[in-house]
């Protein structure tokens, strides 16, 4: 059986004089999949001379009709491998963030680029990854295959694919989605039991802000009693839109008598996206893992966790755990303790981001109308700076430098 090693490239980069001084341990990398998460890790390691390569089962054309929103924080880091210019370049270039009632009155607003060399950007999923893949070495991204097992291998591992192929490599990185197959292996106790509610989401091909005079570089979520809708332009021909209810199967008429009522950017998205173009899936809710490591096989934070859709959530968490584990593989000290701190820390992080996501979940899930009013009452007395210390989950980038 042929064991396969790719070519290691010779790619200048900022890193190299750093981990020529410290002597790295680890040069070849297989990462399985191609999210948000691993392509970020992906053109980080690639950039720091190390030898990355990923291997997906679904083609880039598979993405699902999805807009993302990257933070003021997240687009900072990745400024720094030179993707954040070809991003807003494509994306929807945003300044606040803010929450409504369902008439449309405004509950709280918050100026994202407010302290930070970068604003959020909105982009279609489709047009993210096409982005990401465009800045990976060429040959480094193989489609269609498929991880199968892997096996001790001397101090490397090898690593089975479906196609046939056994890779040699010194480090195997996945995402932490319950369905992914590494997770399961670092942290066999992982489950996550859905919640009553599904986030249903599509993608408008008509613009309905310029339509309606809302402003362009706004992302808005409306909170209506147990309900909550939220929409955001990604170009000037497309906006993206979600709704967060108890509605199990799509049936047009049904989505728009739950948001009857509703201001009127609500109930044109929904009727301006074909039904069959509606994605859906159960909201998750599983614990924080444990550990996002074991022995040489280590965990990202994956973006398409099925959580709440939110600013600072799934594509954030995917870009600060792979930078995260970048500058852990350029650090001085063995491997294994490197390892061990990237895996503490993302333990640490992400039980502060459950807890934040709880409480907005439990404020925006109310049902009886005294308390949503309280609720909205509450939202419009808060001062933005508390709004700004609960949402700015993501540290700043310059918080990564080694």
């Amino acid at each position: 059986m042929q064991v396969y090693t790719a070519p290691v490239r010779d790619t200048p980069n900022r890193f190299a004089a750093h981990s020529s001084r410290q002597g790295k341990t680890v040069q070849d990398v297989v990462i399985i999949g191609a999210g948000l998460a691993q392509l970020t890790l992906a053109i980080a390691l690639q950039q720091q001379g190390l030898n990355a390569q990923l291997f997906t089962q679904t083609p880039a054309e598979d993405a699902n009709a999805q807009g993302w929103v990257l933070s003021p924080q997240a687009l900072g880091v990745l400024a720094q491998y030179g993707v954040a210019d070809a991003l807003l370049q494509r994306g929807n270039r945003l300044t606040r963030l803010g929450a409504e009632n369902p008439r449309g009155v405004q509950l709280s607003r918050l100026d994202l680029a407010a302290g930070s060399a970068q604003p959020a950007v909105a982009i279609h999923q489709a047009a993210l990854q096409h982005t990401l893949r465009t800045k990976l070495l060429p040959g480094t991204l193989h489609d269609g295959e498929h991880y199968v097992e892997h096996r001790p291998a001397g101090e490397r591992l090898q690593v089975q694919l479906d196609s046939g192929r056994v890779l040699a490599t010194d480090l195997l990185v996945g995402g932490d989605h319950p369905c992914s197959a590494l997770a399961p292996l670092v942290d066999p106790c992982q489950t996550a039991q859905p919640e009553k509610v599904h986030c249903w989401y599509g993608v408008s091909h008509r613009p309905l802000y310029r339509r309606l005079g809302h402003p362009t570089d706004s992302f808005f979520e409306a909170w209506g009693p147990g309900q909550r809708f939220g929409y955001v332009d990604l170009n000037s021909r497309e906006t993206y839109w979600y709704a967060i209810c108890g509605l199990t199967e799509y049936q047009p008429r049904q989505m728009a008598a739950l948001f009857t009522g509703w201001h009127a950017p609500v109930a044109g998205l929904l009727e301006s996206t074909a039904s069959d173009a509606v994605g859906s899936t159960p909201l998750l809710k599983p614990p924080p893992l444990s550990t996002f490591h074991k022995d040489k096989v280590v965990l990202l934070n994956d973006a398409t966790q099925p959580t709440s859709p939110d600013l600072s959530c799934g594509a954030d968490v995917a870009v600060e755990s792979a930078h995260d584990l970048a500058l852990a593989l350029v650090r001085p000290g063995p491997l294994r303790d490197r390892l061990r701190l990237y895996s503490l820390r993302r333990a640490q992080r992400m039980q502060h981001r459950s807890r934040v996501q709880l409480s907005v979940d439990q404020l925006a899930g109310l049902r009886h109308p005294l308390a949503c009013a309280l609720r909205n009452v509450t939202m419009r007395l808060l001062p933005t700076g508390i709004v700004r210390r609960a949402l700015d989950v993501l540290p700043e980038p310059n918080a990564y430098v080694v």
